[in-house]
């Protein structure tokens, strides 16, 4: 037995509540769940459900109470349902990718496999362009590829699933809109302090409205370097030139135009480049439940 196990339950519906392993995805899959046995008379049925692409958690590789060993291949901590889907060779494969990152991590920090920094293992993997959540329209090659799967992970943008029947597929849309109250649900799920309007607003977020959430709940931060940031960006709001460049220079973004709606593409990579989602909050356990931010004494 693993740190956690893998069920179909994640895989059906990765975003329930208490359903949070997507959050430690170090790769993918998104073959549906298939047995292959010899004939048994005796064997119960089973009906095969129908499952979303999905990401192997890390604690599926680590043993539960063994030290010094990480199991991959078809080995991993997963249901004997989910077996049917994650022992296709090339979720195989990028799992064992990850195994090696978890084994060198352990090996240089002189640590067991369970003591290994989930979101550090993530990063090394992102900045080595493995998919941790399996978007179809957001590869590697996209020069957001990191900002979208970075926050992909917290789970505050989360993607959507239609599954196929021999390869299901998994979709930010990039491109689509974004509506204030959605935005508002994924942060608060991320951080309950995040404020709540009085009223339900269902418009679409603009830009402009975009910078005027987000600074004022960074600059609300107990994190000097997050401060800081939130009042550069403040400063800069009113050169329009200079944001322009930085939108497309630095964040590799359009047409940079306050008034206009705002895409997920757009709010992924706000989200990351001002940092939002760092800090010791922003750490999981290995059910992918939020840590709480240390005080400092």
């Amino acid at each position: 037995k693993g740190l956690v196990r893998l069920n179909v339950n994640h895989l059906m519906k990765p975003y329930e509540k208490d359903l949070h392993l997507y959050r430690t995805g170090i790769s993918v899959g998104d073959y549906p769940v298939d047995h292959h046995h010899n004939a048994n008379q005796l064997a119960p049925k089973i009906n095969f459900p129908e499952i979303n692409s999905f990401n192997i958690p890390l604690g599926s590789l680590i043993p539960e109470k063994t030290d010094g060993l990480i199991v991959t291949e078809k080995g991993i901590s997963v249901s004997n349902i989910v077996n049917g889907t994650t022992r296709l060779q090339p979720c195989v494969m990028l799992t064992g990718q990850a195994a090696g990152v978890l084994a060198a991590n352990a090996v240089i920090k002189k640590i067991q496999p369970r003591q290994a920094n989930i979101r550090e293992i993530q990063e090394i993997l992102l900045k080595s362009n493995c998919m941790l959540m399996p978007f179809v329209d957001v590869t590697p090659y996209d020069r957001n590829f990191i900002p979208i799967q970075h926050v992909a992970l917290t789970g505050i943008l989360k993607g959507f699933s239609k599954p196929g029947k021999w390869q299901n597929k998994t979709f930010f849309y990039p491109d689509s809109l974004i509506r204030y109250d959605a935005l508002e649900k994924g942060m608060k799920e991320y951080d309950p302090a995040f404020p709540t309007k009085k009223k339900p607003d269902h418009n679409y977020l603009t830009i402009k409205e975009t910078f005027n959430v987000l600074l004022p709940y960074l600059k609300s931060s107990k994190d000097s370097i997050l401060i800081k940031k939130a009042n550069i960006f403040i400063e800069e709001l009113g050169n329009t030139a200079k944001i322009s460049r930085r939108w497309e220079s630095f964040y590799y973004l359009r047409n940079y135009s306050p008034g206009r709606p705002i895409t997920r593409r757009e709010l992924a990579v706000l989200i990351y480049y001002l940092r939002l989602t760092s800090g010791k909050d922003r750490m999981v356990d290995w059910s992918g439940n939020f840590i709480p931010a240390q005080k400092k004494n």
